[in-house]
């Protein structure tokens, strides 16, 4: 009931934020998505480099003299869009003004944002059995001002984030009951997440080959045919949507993932080696640093680009937490394999470790430090856990899956935007990383179900809500011209 309560509250916050607060198009792609649900609704399907953005969009946020120019969002596959869809067809019919009308859809995404957090609260559950922790650790994703934001405006990121928090549900009910039909409820909300957006690929191809794995090593010799059949229609569930729209996308674009590249004039590549590319530029810092906050879009309204990063306390105070967790677990697997220290032991020594980390260093050095952190404490549970994985335990297969996951994604993310590297170092964006949050937050609020760090979880949660709002009054809403 708690838990029902908190989702509700922050559905009410992100509804009064999307309807009085944040301006139109200062959401990220806001005119692109709000144009594409136009679409939906006008009988028509988008296409990359054809379809347009919409009259009354295009007027509302460069100009009334502008003319309509191409829509870079109908590279997107169509779920969040449909789903939009009634509600912008209501909104029309009860005669609001476009301004209610953008407005009015935006309730989607701070409805699929609830969501998402009673998702992620629901696995951190079924993993620790500690209530309070995952209070602590849903408080903490919804208070974070980038989940925020894009829960008060037409965007579907809090899509994404809600069907991945919802397959890693169903998928830990499959691993502790071994009921196959959860196996299909996970793959299909990886069905779903994967035609919102093309990103969570990069979560559902290991995540497959995982299930399959234990589907096939679980079964006798004479039942590896069922397993065969079994893994079959868990790829079938999985896969065969986002197939049939890459079939189609072929068919009409000759590309089966289309990108922006085609509208847009082609930069001159930057030659530059796949590692000197993180150790030259500022790649992961600012991917976490917009993890945590990169508010605005287009300057209310106005066609001009403005936007601010989370900065100041408020950056400090979330790397540090994340930085924290990070470095328990890593000091939790490396305690695995030598002396046995106590938790409270481990959890004091991080926690100063992280007071002087968060204390002495700037913040894009302390953001790239928790990058790195993060990364060997994700190798290090695969390391720690692997044997016990092969041998079939469960929460060990879960912490490996859910490391190779978002580190797989980490790589694709990553190789991705270095083959595109032009001089400039574009689209870190942290939003990207929902498809493998509940994965992480698995592996990171593990080592915290004990009573007393439980208590000091929930305090962090709410002391970040605090920094969150802070943040909000005296940046964010300045930038929108509300203060």
């Amino acid at each position: 009931m708690t838990w029902a309560i908190v989702c509700v509250c922050f559905f009410l916050k992100f509804a009064i934020y999307g309807i009085f607060i944040t301006p139109l198009w200062d959401i990220p792609d806001e005119s692109g998505h709000f144009s594409y649900v136009e679409d939906i609704v006008d009988g028509k399907i988008p296409m990359l480099g054809t379809s347009k953005m919409g009259i009354d969009v295009t007027h509302s946020w460069i100009a009334p003299s502008a003319k309509p120019g191409l829509n870079w969002i109908a590279q997107h596959p169509p779920l969040y869009y449909v789903v939009a869809a009634p509600v912008l067809m209501t909104a029309r019919a009860a005669s609001l003004s476009f301004d209610g009308q953008v407005r009015s859809v935006r309730l989607v995404s701070a409805l699929f944002g609830a969501l998402a957090l009673l998702g992620i609260m629901l696995v951190i559950w079924e993993v620790t059995r500690n209530g309070m922790l995952a209070l602590a650790g849903g408080i903490f994703v919804g208070c974070t001002p980038m989940f925020l934001q894009l829960g008060t405006g037409v965007s579907h990121d809090t899509l994404v984030a809600c069907m991945a928090a919802w397959a890693a549900f169903w998928c830990i009910r499959w691993l502790d009951t071994d009921n196959f039909v959860y196996a299909l409820w996970c793959a299909l909300f990886v069905a779903l997440g994967l035609v919102t957006k093309f990103t969570g690929l990069g979560m559902a191809i290991p995540l497959f080959f995982a299930m399959a794995y234990r589907l096939w090593t679980a079964s006798a010799l004479e039942r590896q045919m069922t397993a065969l059949r079994r893994c079959t229609v868990l790829w079938l569930v999985m896969f065969l949507p986002i197939c049939l729209w890459m079939l189609r996308n072929f068919v009409l674009m000759h590309q089966l993932l289309p990108f922006t590249s085609i509208i847009t004039k082609e930069h001159p590549k930057v030659s530059i080696g796949f590692l000197e590319y993180a150790l030259t530029t500022p790649f992961w810092p600012a991917t976490l640093t917009n993890y945590v906050g990169l508010i605005g879009w287009n300057g209310r309204g106005s066609g001009v680009l403005d936007w601010v990063q989370a900065n100041g306390p408020v950056l400090r105070y979330f790397l540090a937490a994340i930085f924290f967790c990070a470095t328990f677990t890593l000091a939790q697997a490396c305690n695995h394999w030598r002396v046995r220290l106590a938790n409270r032991n481990i959890a004091l020594l991080s926690a100063v470790v992280t007071a002087c980390a968060a204390g002495m260093l700037q913040p894009n050095k302390l953001s790239g430090l928790t990058c790195i952190v993060l990364a060997l404490a994700l190798l290090a549970t695969l390391a720690t856990h692997l044997p016990a994985a092969l041998r079939g335990e469960r929460k060990p297969w879960l912490f490996v899956t859910g490391s190779v996951c978002a580190l797989f994604f980490s790589f694709v993310f990553y190789e991705h935007l270095w083959a595109e590297y032009n001089g400039v170092v574009r689209a870190t964006h942290g939003r990207y990383f929902y498809p493998v949050l509940p994965f992480l937050i698995v592996i990171l609020a593990w080592p915290l179900r004990g009573i007393r760090l439980t208590r000091v979880a929930l305090f962090a949660s709410l002391l970040a809500m605090l920094f969150s709002d802070r943040f909000f009054l005296h940046q964010a809403l300045r930038l929108y011209g509300q203060l």
